[in-house]
């Protein structure tokens, strides 16, 4: 039995370390531009696989952290004029950043790179996920990725017989507005003598009540998109 699971585990280290190099390799020799590329290598995700079968996934990973570098930092030339531009530090960027982007920044929603050629004839502002994007989600009012979770409250308790709600309280760092979430609470489980205990998911819905004024600005381009200016 144990030669069949050994067995097994190899052929699977194999199927996905092979499954995984041609994915990185198809996006790597594809015609699209760096940003497109690092986006869809950033969603080629390895999750659990990576602590399971480390033994292949251990050097491919270390070839995808390479990538992303590369996609995001290698010299970029105009879409307009083929000038070459250059990355700008986070204190240059400043003055190409709504009030908006530079919230986001502060926060560490998102994090912009800019762009700029040497004669301003072309600035490119490229959004990445930042170091907090985990705690944040898009308003609804401003669409910035700033609004964050200030308080929950338990309205109902959930038991072994029925499901618990509670209300999550979001509050926009950007325009301030107030927004309402509520959530569905699973119910308990009971522990059987054949297991000492149980995880559960949530599920979440329900309808969000918001009240806000929105400062100008506009909004960033979204969900990921580069804006060429």
């Amino acid at each position: 039995m144990w030669y069949i699971i050994l067995i097994i585990y190899i052929l699977l280290c194999i199927y996905y370390g092979i499954y995984f190099y041609v994915r990185m390799a198809s996006i790597h020799i594809s015609k699209e531009d760096y940003y497109d590329k690092y986006k869809r290598l950033q969603n080629l995700n390895m999750g659990f696989k990576y602590m399971f079968f480390p033994i292949p996934l251990a050097t491919i990973h270390e070839l995808y952290l390479k990538r992303l570098k590369e996609y995001r930092y290698n010299p970029r030339f105009s879409k307009l004029n083929g000038k070459q531009l250059t990355l700008l530090d986070s204190e240059k960027e400043i003055a190409h950043l709504n009030d908006g982007q530079l919230i986001e920044e502060n926060i560490k929603s998102v994090d912009y790179d800019v762009w700029v050629t040497e004669d301003r004839s072309d600035i490119l502002i490229l959004r990445y996920y930042g170091e907090s994007c985990r705690s944040y989600i898009e308003c609804d009012e401003c669409n910035y990725e700033a609004n964050g979770r200030v308080r929950t409250e338990i309205i109902k308790i959930a038991t072994y017989d029925s499901y618990g709600e509670r209300i999550n309280f979001y509050e926009c760092k950007n325009c301030n507005a107030k927004t309402s979430i509520s959530e569905t609470i699973p119910m308990k489980v009971r522990e059987s003598s054949s297991s000492s205990s149980s995880g559960s998911s949530y599920s979440s819905s329900s309808s969000s009540s918001s009240s806000s004024s929105s400062f100008g600005g506009g909004s960033s381009g979204g969900g990921g998109a580069g804006v060429s200016w």
